[in-house]
């Protein structure tokens, strides 16, 4: 039985993350390209990048975030689904920061 592409494409980002380089090499790029296409970021955008867990990252938009935690250097595989913003008593009710 031939082994499934996910199954090559998990080996090969696993040897990639093991190197430690963002660099995509050409022959793989489509296999990184398409990996975007199934990535849903929220209010952000896929980026390919090898070296990160599950070979890509989630870019927000400005006012938007991962988590609320103020350090999210390790979870930029999540998708942007947070609001950045901030409650007050006076007008406006919120203020995207």
């Amino acid at each position: 039985m031939a082994p499934s592409y996910f199954g090559v494409f998990v080996a090969i980002s696993l040897l990639l993350a093991a190197k430690g380089d963002n660099h995509v090499p050409p022959s793989l790029a489509p296999f990184f390209d398409d990996l975007c296409k199934e990535v849903e970021c929220g209010k952000g955008s896929c980026e390919a990048a090898p070296g990160s867990p599950f070979s890509f990252k989630c870019n927000c938009e400005q006012g938007w975030k991962r988590t609320r935690l103020d350090d999210e250097d390790d979870l930029e595989f999540l998708p942007c689904i947070i609001p950045n913003c901030t409650y007050s008593l006076h007008l406006p009710l919120f203020h995207v920061n």
